[in-house]
């Protein structure tokens, strides 16, 4: 069985993830900060950071 993992700086993170805390001071889209920033929110953690990265993409799913 083979498994993939999500880009964690994935547009489609960064877009959500500016709707949900639009107060905060968010990198550019192009800029290469929101990578490091994301995953350090989740330290060490692999699974906070991939919770993090789905619970994003689930909002905004449904963020409509």
């Amino acid at each position: 069985m083979t498994f993939s993992i999500y880009p964690h700086d994935d547009l489609a993170v960064r877009t959500w993830a500016a709707q949900i805390a639009p107060d905060h001071p968010w990198p550019g889209k192009k800029d290469k900060a929101f990578s490091p920033m994301w995953t350090g929110w989740a330290g060490t953690d692999r699974t906070a950071l991939h919770t993090l990265t789905l619970s994003t993409l689930t909002w905004g799913s449904h963020a409509r």
